[in-house]
């Protein structure tokens, strides 16, 4: 009998649609797969997971750029282009 094993990283943090702590932000947790990402690097296709709800994932979405807080900002996202 064979099991397959998932292993993801999720790394939790709070998004904000404008780098402006003082507006309110939203709990994010990033999907960073195995091994997680070193700082300093950036990568293409990190999932994000909102779970405040769908109301989050739209304004991040519409906002295009969102900012990742976490004691501090630390880090920026942008959308990709979907594949068409």
């Amino acid at each position: 009998m064979k099991f397959l094993v998932a292993s993801f990283v999720l790394g939790a943090g709070v998004c904000f649609a404008i780098k402006d702590k003082s507006v309110g932000g939203w709990d994010c947790m990033m999907i960073l797969g195995e091994p997680p990402l070193p700082l300093g690097e950036t990568w293409c296709g990190v999932g994000f997971v909102f779970p405040s709800g769908q109301r989050a994932a739209d304004i991040m979405r519409a906002a295009r750029t969102f900012y990742l807080w976490e004691f501090g900002f630390y880090g920026e996202a942008t959308l990709a282009q979907p594949k068409l």
